[in-house]
């Protein structure tokens, strides 16, 4: 069993960004920001992901950067696509084009860390079975309040 500082455990997201300036597309994810940014920090980190084929790019950028990559390939990524009508970035529509599914207990048993940080773009995406693997394994476990209830700040 391979065993590290941080497991980031949650879906590579391909966002589409459409604002005044044009459309482009852009890695995205919790997960792929914050693995890399502990990389660099020197911290021994691995991801458990889930994304399509055509994104096997983003798998060899957490490879270039020292970061060991679980993944689990599937028919399409997860695609948000965040539509910004004016320059202002807080006014914003998001929706969500594809989702690349849920990662399941079996994709982080054979794995060892002191800590595990879920960072899910969506509510469903890493279930109480995973966090329940987790902590039986003695590791502390990080989540955002999106990845259990759906919204931190509440209806809107």
């Amino acid at each position: 069993m391979k065993s590290y500082d941080v497991l980031y455990i949650g879906n590579y997201t391909k966002d589409m960004i459409i604002s005044p300036a044009g459309t482009k597309i852009v890695d995205g994810g919790a997960v792929n920001y914050a693995a890399h940014a502990a990389a660099r920090l020197g911290v021994k980190v691995a991801v458990v992901t889930r994304l399509a084929n055509e994104d096997q790019h983003v798998v060899e950028k957490f490879t270039q950067s020292g970061i060991d990559c679980y993944v689990t390939y599937t028919p399409q990524s997860t695609l948000l696509k965040l539509e910004y009508a004016t320059a202002d970035p807080d006014i914003r529509t998001l929706s969500v084009t594809s989702v690349a599914g849920s990662i399941r207990e079996a994709d982080v048993e054979n794995l060892s860390a002191q800590a595990a940080v879920i960072g899910s773009s969506l509510r469903g995406e890493v279930g109480l079975d995973v966090i329940r693997t987790l902590k039986e394994k003695n590791m502390l476990v990080a989540a955002t309040c999106r990845d259990l209830f759906g919204s931190c700040a509440g209806p809107s």
